[in-house]
């Protein structure tokens, strides 16, 4: 094969890059939004339209404030804005989410493929970049909609790379512009991940090594000759190194700045050898090491959560793991060490893939700070390119040899295959967070978060049972992770086992941080200690009695944080229900001080006001509400509610809007349906309202409001056996629902003529309600209708008694009495029953 056409067929590479990226992950556009896409897509709140820009650059991946102290301080803010503009697409739909990420992959396969052409020969650039493509590890970065942070600083971090590269020995090259652009594009991924900076670090590395310049040997004694006199070669170099280091600094103090000038205090089960002490950090550091080196080479064994238990420390040196730490700076040294006898173009090869394996991955080594993870797969996307290429260049070798080529072709052959099914394999674990974390406990028993995370995920299917075996197994790995006890005490309360869940709380109370033992130290209070107190008083204020104790618990909550806006939020209804209406609406106006941009804070306040019949205040603050999140389900009812009863002209159309707003977001309930059947009768659209009842018991078949109200126009449309069909389904399920008795006494008295059935139907109401005045009145019409006015003349007086100020009783009463002494059917014809609708 001539030169020509192998150029030909090295035109396809790119193509051939691309329909195996797609071949890989094709079925990851059928996977959900799982794992952290939760926090930082669906519960987000800065990648909707309504949410001002300026929070995108304010607030961390996860939609925290940056200057809370349990921000994670991740700062990435274009990662964020690129969810935004799919958000502004199609929503929460999360294919186009996935679809993003493969084309992201696809563009980074290419962009590695270029680099790999500066540094190794067409065919070994194929074998390097196809190996990226396919490499299973990499399923967490792209099938896992968060892992577009390492996608996007990764196409920014080799953009960055290869400018500098290609343009670094070009004619006229310009030290100023090509740093320039290089940092431009750095300072870019740095916005999308961290990782993205040390591309400056390999810039740095690849200028000292590689100075491919043909009078180097000159400068260099020029260097030497010339008593200090710096030759203009020498001068370009510093300059550049000048610049690349100064802008890495300069990135790295603003972004310190930015997140408030504090690291990130995580959890110490998400990170357990930061908090242990030497040797056992260092020595379970360094371990990790030979674990990701490990994932690379062998990447069968995946999990999407490392944290916790997951790998044991290595607690002394004696630690037979300590072999593998050693195997991993002997085989780095030997690299190396090989190096030296290559030629210059073989030897930045190699120096060049150790250097991505290496930079990109110390900031998340733990080696030089910690981080909130032990390992976490998706780190390794920037790594393995640098483990890609070194693959490639022994592949090449053993490919050059006439007698091992077959061999060599063979073995990428079945190695691509086995990644590819692999990764498409591993994309079908990443469809449900069911069966992300059913897969993940199969190859890791020893990470409680995983079991708690699997036991949510049942105990919303309403497995409780199998939920509740989960976190015990979640408490038996790690005894001191208040999250079990949280997840057991929720579940068993569910289940109204209310004292088990109250003694598990207690339990978990003890595992606080004592403030009076630490009195000298900083204590820190993780979110979960302050559910711990929400929960437990949530429980306790169940019981009308332990309201006061339930109170104290929340008051104890705000003196460990005092910007605990949900404690606030809970203990304003606890003082709603002892009746201390005044201190709820100043817990909720004090909350809003710390945090002005959640809306349940403003709906619980017109919830308040609404309960004090306040209601233009009421709306006002729903409305406040829907400013901050125009799809705030709770706000948009509530107000639609209070629209619906006002006079205000255009009001009850804006009230239907705003519930058809909810249907088309797909967050319907049959309080919704109803509300807006209930406005549909008052605009005498009763077919609507018709359909609307219906669609409400189709959400729920037995709820009474939809009930009742089919019911009453149903019979207002004269079609009474269909009305009656639906109170004898109301009266099933609620004998004690006075309306729809007599609702159903007034269609027997008036349409089917079944007095005696009437009859039962009021004694039925007056037994639960022994002063009901329809009742009463309708029962003595009763008497009248059967022509016992003697027995009507007792039932009017008594009825009469009780609600002497009802003229149209007494009225009733005087006929009758005039019947008694007159003529009866001169006067019958003055009489008509009291109707219920």
């Amino acid at each position: 094969m001539n030169d020509v056409e192998e150029m030909e067929i090295e035109k396809l590479f790119p193509l051939a890059l691309t329909v195996l990226v797609a071949v890989c992950y094709c079925n990851s556009l059928r996977c959900g939004l799982v794992f952290d896409d939760i926090a930082a897509i669906s519960d987000n709140r800065d990648i909707r339209p309504y949410t001002p820009m300026i929070n995108v650059f304010q607030n961390d991946f996860w939609g925290t404030p940056l200057r809370k102290e349990h921000s994670h301080k991740s700062y990435r803010p274009l990662t964020v804005l690129s969810f935004r503009l799919n958000y502004a697409v199609h929503g929460l739909e999360p294919m186009g989410y996935h679809l993003i990420n493969i084309v992201l992959h696809a563009f980074v396969c290419h962009l590695f493929y270029k680099l790999c052409l500066h540094f190794l020969s067409g065919t070994s650039s194929l074998v390097s970049s196809a190996l990226f493509a396919v490499h299973p590890v990499h399923t967490e970065a792209v099938t896992g909609v968060v892992g577009r942070a390492e996608l996007l600083s990764a196409a920014a971090f080799l953009g960055a790379l290869l400018y500098y590269i290609h343009h670094r020995y070009l004619p006229n090259a310009s030290a100023w512009q090509d740093c320039g652009v290089t940092c431009i594009l750095a300072v870019f991924g740095l916005l999308c991940k961290e990782q993205a900076i040390t591309v400056l670090a390999v810039c740095c590395i690849y200028e000292l090594l590689s100075p491919k310049s043909s009078n180097r040997i000159q400068s260099i004694r020029q260097l030497i000759l010339s008593r200090g006199i710096v030759s203009p070669w020498w001068k370009d170099k510093l300059l550049r190194l000048a610049i690349l280091v100064s802008v890495a600094s300069l990135s790295l103090h603003l972004r310190w700045k930015v997140i408030g000038g504090k690291l990130p205090v995580f959890n110490r089960f998400d990170n357990p050898a930061a908090i242990s002490d030497s040797p056992t950090r260092q020595l379970t550091y360094n371990y990790l090491l030979a674990v990701n080196a490990w994932l690379l080479l062998f990447p069968h064994y995946l999990c999407c959560d490392w944290t916790m238990s997951t790998i044991p420390l290595v607690t002394n040196v004696w630690d037979i793991r300590n072999f593998a730490t050693i195997a991993i700076y002997i085989s780095l040294f030997y690299i190396l060490k090989a190096t030296i006898r290559f030629d210059d173009d073989t030897k930045m090869a190699f120096l060049m893939s150790i250097l991505l394996v290496v930079i990109p991955f110390l900031p998340a080594s733990n080696l030089l700070f910690p981080v909130g993870f032990v390992v976490a797969e998706r780190v390794l996307y920037i790594p393995s390119m640098g483990f890609c290429m070194l693959v490639a260049q022994g592949w090449n070798i053993l490919f050059e040899r006439r007698s091992s080529r077959y061999l060599a072709i063979f073995g990428i052959t079945f190695i691509l295959v086995i990644g590819a099914c692999k990764t498409m394999r591993r994309n079908a674990d990443w469809q449900t967070e069911y069966t992300l974390y059913k897969s993940s406990l199969s190859v890791n028993q020893r990470n409680g978060k995983l079991f708690n995370n699997m036991g949510q995920v049942l105990e919303s299917l309403g497995r409780s049972e199998e939920a509740l075996n989960h976190y015990e197994n979640a408490r038996r790995i790690e005894p001191n992770d208040v999250r079990s006890y949280l997840n057991i005490g929720r579940v068993l309360t569910n289940l109204r086992h209310y004292k088990e869940a109250e003694e598990t709380y207690r339990k978990a109370q003890t595992l606080l941080p004592d403030p009076d033992v630490e009195s000298q130290q900083e204590v820190h209070v993780t979110p979960s200690h302050l559910q711990l107190f929400l929960n437990l008083a949530s429980l306790i204020s169940q019981n009308s009695s332990r309201l006061e104790e339930a109170d104290a618990l929340y008051r104890e909550a705000l003196t460990l944080r005092s910007d605990f806006t949900k404690a606030y939020l809970n203990r304003g209804d606890v003082l709603l229900k002892l009746n201390k209406t005044k201190e709820a609406e100043a817990m909720y106006h004090r909350a809003l001080e710390y945090d002005d941009t959640n809306p349940d804070l403003y709906f619980n306040l017109g919830v308040v006001l609404m309960d004090q019949g306040r209601n233009a205040e009421a709306l006002e603050f729903f409305n406040k509400a829907l400013d901050v999140e125009p799809d705030h389900e709770k706000s948009l009812e509530f107000s639609a509610i209070l629209m619906h009863g006002s006079s205000i002209p255009n009001h009850r159309n804006l009230a239907k809007v705003r519930l058809e707003k909810i249907i088309y977001r797909g967050k319907e309930t049959e309080r919704v349906y109803i509300n807006l059947g209930l406005v549909a009768v008052d605009n005498k659209n009763f077919p609507s309202a018709e359909k609307w009842f219906r669609k409400a018991l189709q959400k729920d078949p037995n709820s009474r409001e939809a009930l009742f109200n089919l019911a009453l126009l149903l019979s207002e449309q004269h079609r009474q056996a269909e009305a009656v069909f639906s109170l004898d389904h109301l009266l099933q399920h609620y004998p004690d629902h006075i309306s729809g008795l007599l609702l159903l006494a007034d269609i027997n008295v008036n349409y089917l003529k079944s007095l005696d059935a009437a009859e039962k139907c009021y004694k039925k109401v007056l037994k639960l309600d022994p002063a009901n005045q329809k009742a009463l009145h309708n029962l003595c019409v009763l008497h009248f209708e059967r022509q016992d006015f003697e027995t009507a003349e007792r039932c009017f007086v008594h009825t009469l008694t009780l609600h002497p100020g009802v003229p149209y009783i007494r009225d009733h009463l005087d006929v009758v009495r005039s019947i008694l002494q007159q003529d009866q059917k001169r006067v019958l014809e003055h009489l008509v029953p009291y109707s219920v609708s």
